[in-house]
């Protein structure tokens, strides 16, 4: 989600950015609590939008590069999500379709792959790649398909998890504007000022910095300092309001994987013979509908 995206990243940046001294207690979500220390800063959204990027939707196909995937299954239920009766495993469970083909080497050079463009391991034991006829603890691979053979059968329990490098993949991206509310809470008012002035500054110089993602930021509003809080801890608030616009990239392994189904097909067979009656050629269409 974009706009959670967005907040996370702004809450780790102003947590981290050494432009703020002394560094916020806390940063986050919520106004200061009971134990909390101070300064405070408390991120939320006064008003969000998402942006039209085109007929593509925001999404496009990448295939320069190598997209590191991670993919866990569950061996006591090696299935596809989404999916009824499909196992990832055959019924001799020595070979093994990984979620996705098309695997690459991490650097995209050709041949084959090496011990760190795929890394599979069994409950957190490592299998060894070889280029064929396995043996126990080891395992040849299809990198077209991502077939896995293994020496051994796999156990009927426990967790294999696989990391690899596909070559395509779909890139998926969400631009959102709005106006973006820092309140930063103290109980020194000169402090305050201090740490909300530093915050201010540092999230205007952060598009093309550290903050990846933010296109636009501009201070739309500064506020006043406000009264105390009626429990403990006593902090008064500041509200500085930005105007942004942010772009959100996830990249999906998308083009190089999926489940094959069946779907029906219908063919026609047309044939001629000779009306005995007439002589005339007559036309025979046969119609057939198969799965395939």
């Amino acid at each position: 989600m974009a706009e959670v995206a967005f907040l996370t990243a702004v809450r780790d940046f102003l947590a981290s950015t050494p432009a703020i001294t002394p560094a916020a207690a806390l940063v986050g979500f919520a106004q200061p609590e009971q134990g909390d220390g101070f300064p405070v800063m408390t991120l939320s959204l006064a008003t969000v939008e998402r942006v039209d990027i085109g007929m593509s939707g925001g999404l496009t196909e990448v295939s320069d590069g190598a997209l590191h995937v991670v993919s866990t299954i569950d061996l006591a239920n090696p299935v596809l999500e989404g999916t009824e009766g499909f196992s990832l495993l055959d019924p001799g469970r020595t070979g093994l379709s990984l979620l996705h083909g098309g695997l690459v080497r991490e650097d995209r050079l050709g041949g084959a792959l090496g011990p760190t463009d795929l890394v599979v391991t069994v409950d957190g034991a490592p299998m060894t790649m070889v280029a064929d006829s396995p043996a126990a603890g080891e395992y040849s691979v299809e990198p077209l398909t991502g077939h896995l053979t293994f020496g051994a059968a796999l156990p009927a329990t426990g967790t294999l998890v696989a990391h690899y490098f596909l070559g395509i993949w779909e890139r998926a991206t969400t631009l959102i504007r709005g106006e973006l509310d820092l309140t930063t809470w103290d109980d020194d008012t000169a402090r305050l000022i201090v740490a909300s002035d530093q915050a201010t500054r540092a999230l205007l110089a952060a598009p093309g910095g550290a903050l990846s993602g933010l296109q636009k930021i501009g201070l739309r509003s500064l506020g006043p300092i406000g009264e105390a809080q009626e429990a403990q801890p006593r902090g008064r608030p500041r509200t500085a309001r930005f105007a942004f616009e942010y772009e959100h990239i996830v990249d999906l392994p998308l083009s190089s994987g999926g489940v094959i189904v069946r779907v029906a097909t219908t063919s026609e067979l047309a044939a001629f013979h000779r009306d005995p009656n007439t002589g005339a050629m007559v036309e025979t269409v046969v119609i057939e509908t198969e799965d395939e």
